[in-house]
């Protein structure tokens, strides 16, 4: 790699995480207007040994190894220090989706919406009781938060995901919250994929990066992030091709639902976490790493579990994609808002004012 792209790659990288929210959008609209290659990708098959994998599990496999090969052991052993954070934060998340499905059935009863989108309580479970996203160790950075912790947060979640989503999926499914609408065997399903496409991956990007020498780092390290944006904006692209084309006239109701279900959850998400810093009496940087841990979810799980435990309802990946474009909205209000009385920062945009001279 010449001295030229390797100064070209942190830009580029930097460029593209700016703009990724915009991005994504426009992602969303190629998907709508040129969903042809889009569904081709989505419903392919590749084979990789005896398994046979789709383009989106590959996607998904891309985006967790790369963005596991940018933590070291060393960070995360460090990161573990503070096992209060990670623990709230961890207790927090995986107590988001008992909290966000039981409220949004109790609003649709109410509402006499329940008919229109029996899918709504399983897509939110899917997208809340998916590990914490990558990116909200991005986010923490421009904000007041404990970066540290919040890599351990990441990492951990994706590690526990074969055992805490299942577990999730099956308890509410047992309470009788998702209804019908959830194969009997998805539980089962969704711990094969997620050990496939989350959990290995995070642990092969970890050795991988102990055991690469520092010039495969240095290499790797500067392609690492733009693979992954990149890998998710065409993932983005490939789930929002699968789901427009099945979305006709007669469904606009479940559609407006799926959008409103999904903004209304993603918003009720950060509230628990805020909630929960509370309770905690967590200090202000412990308490906006719980609330993106709660909020920020891997939406790219969520939408490779979506296509594959329910590919012909359209409502549960529409669900999926408005959450993962509305959690940028609310991380970006959460970690640039005004600053905590507990802040010794100053809200952007002002500066303390000087004692006037006697």
């Amino acid at each position: 790699m010449t001295k030229r792209q390797s100064s070209l790659l942190p830009r580029l990288s930097a460029w593209l995480n700016a703009r990724l929210g915009r991005a994504s959008f426009v992602a969303y609209l190629i998907a709508f207007l040129l969903p042809g290659p889009g569904r081709v990708l989505s419903e392919a098959g590749v084979d990789i040994g005896v398994v046979r994998t789709r383009p989106p599990a590959l996607l998904l496999i891309v985006i967790l190894f790369a963005a596991s090969y940018q933590v070291t052991l060393r960070r995360l052993a460090a990161s573990l220090r503070r096992p209060a954070v990670l623990l709230g934060g961890l207790t927090a998340h995986l107590v988001t989706p008992f909290v966000v499905v039981p409220v949004a059935v109790a609003v649709m009863a109410g509402t006499g919406t329940g008919q229109d989108g029996p899918f709504v309580p399983v897509a939110l479970v899917l997208v809340t009781a998916a590990p914490v996203a990558a990116g909200a160790t991005v986010w923490i950075q421009r904000g007041d938060g404990d970066g540290a912790a919040m890599i351990s947060i990441v990492v951990c979640s994706a590690l526990l995901s074969p055992l805490t989503l299942p577990a999730t999926l099956g308890l509410l499914s047992a309470t009788g919250l998702l209804g019908e609408s959830l194969p009997a065997a998805s539980a089962g399903s969704a711990r094969g994929l997620v050990v496939l496409t989350v959990a290995l991956p995070c642990v092969v990007g970890l050795v991988c990066r102990w055991l690469s020498p520092p010039r495969v780092e240095r290499r790797v390290l500067g392609l690492a992030p733009v693979v992954a944006m990149s890998a998710v904006l065409v993932l983005t692209y490939v789930t929002a091709a699968a789901a427009f084309p099945l979305l006709d006239l007669s469904s606009a109701a479940p559609a407006l639902l799926a959008v409103a279900a999904a903004g209304g959850a993603c918003l009720l998400a950060f509230q628990v976490g805020r909630r929960a810093a509370r309770l905690l009496r967590l200090p202000c940087e412990a308490a906006a790493t719980v609330t993106l841990a709660c909020g920020m979810n891997n939406v790219s799980v969520s939408s490779v579990l979506a296509v594959t435990l329910l590919p012909a309802e359209p409502g549960v990946l529409l669900s999926v994609l408005v959450y993962g474009l509305v959690q940028k909205v609310a991380a970006y209000r959460a970690m640039t808002g005004p600053a905590r009385p507990s802040s010794d920062r100053s809200p952007l945009g002002t500066r303390p004012r000087r004692l006037a001279r006697k």
